[in-house]
């Protein structure tokens, strides 16, 4: 049986025109930015890193929200906002014809397939790279399922290396806890973005020694939390496996966006402590609220619910305290209540 890929999803050249580019800016001050800080309110740290980069450049973050990338563009200076695309994957907003121009026209997407083929768009950046036009992409390549970040893909280095511009890293806090991908509704929480230094590619690094250059300046700008990693949610039968072992820094919360996951992942942190069966914790209402079916509180949570329950190591301690702090203090008087 033969089979054939869907046709690449192609760019309009009308994204470009300097009419639409006004409306864009017009747009995004003041509908779409107002509109974004009225449930989050957004921070930026060390602007100033962006500010001395000339020419184009490569815009790199983690990716835990849908809304990751009108955060980016907020926080640039003018000259790369009005002069950027942001990577979307071609297998996700361009299947409907309606977001696809939407969101061409908002903030100026640009389709990548995350399933092969993918060198004719990377090409057609680069073009745009060489013309100081600017790319806003999230190396993940997918969004985040626990807020963590997760390994990065070689695509915005094969840009960067390629084109002779530079990787600005920055890491994105706060818009898991709005608009992660579980969540149809955002919620109201602050958020903030932090850039570091312009990265360019050293003598003889070859793309995927460069995007672990990348990914590393990123967790490092997310301090603490730079030293989770986001991984798959479990699979299959609930086990004590679902998680990893006590020494590990990585404890992956349920994903809330699927039930049978949600479930195994939480009767396997059930059964791994028995005192977490007894707990009554920051952040829910009660003991019935830890069944399954009814399970609230968001990723730190339950992260560091599962901190507290299953006896990490002193320096494992050290480390979710100084990323959560209040949230420790009140878990730890929780379990020393009961």
């Amino acid at each position: 049986m033969e089979t054939t890929s869907p046709p690449p999803a192609t760019v309009p050249t009308w994204t470009q025109w300097g009419s639409i580019r006004g409306i864009r800016a017009v747009m995004q001050t003041f509908l779409i930015f107002p509109l974004m800080g009225a449930f989050s309110p957004l921070t930026v740290i060390d602007r100033y890193r962006v500010k001395s980069v000339k020419g184009g450049a490569v815009f790199v973050s983690n990716h835990s929200s849908a809304l990751d990338a009108v955060v980016m563009l907020q926080a640039l200076p003018n000259r790369f906002r009005f002069r950027a695309f942001v990577v979307a994957a071609a297998d996700s907003i361009f299947k409907r014809k309606w977001e696809a121009m939407l969101t061409q026209l908002l903030i100026n997407t640009f389709p990548i397939p995350r399933a092969g083929g993918a060198r004719p768009a990377l090409d057609r950046l680069k073009q745009h790279l060489s013309h100081r036009w600017s790319v806003v992409i999230f190396p993940e390549g997918t969004l985040s399922r626990t807020g963590n970040i997760g390994t990065f893909k070689k695509g915005a280095a094969i840009l960067a290396i390629d084109a002779g511009v530079p990787i600005v890293p920055a890491y994105i806090d706060g818009l898991y806890e709005v608009f992660p991908r579980f969540r149809r509704i955002p919620r109201r929480h602050a958020a903030s973005i932090k850039f570091g230094d312009a990265l360019y590619p050293e003598p003889g690094e070859d793309y995927d020694a460069f995007i672990a250059r990348v990914e590393q300046a990123v967790r490092t700008l997310a301090g603490p939390k730079g030293l989770l990693r986001d991984e798959p949610a479990p699979t299959g039968s609930a086990s004590a496996d679902a998680f990893p072992h006590r020494g590990s820094l990585i404890y992956p919360p349920p994903h809330r966006g699927d039930g049978n996951n949600l479930g195994n992942s939480h009767r396997a942190l059930m059964r791994a402590s028995t005192s977490a069966r007894r707990v009554e914790c920051h952040g829910c209402a009660g003991p019935r609220d830890h069944n399954p079916s009814r399970l609230r509180g968001d990723r730190d949570h339950h992260t560091l619910r599962a901190s507290v329950d299953l006896g990490l190591s002193h320096p494992e301690r050290e480390l979710a305290q100084a990323a959560f702090p209040s949230r420790v203090n009140r878990l730890r008087s929780s379990a020393d209540s009961v």
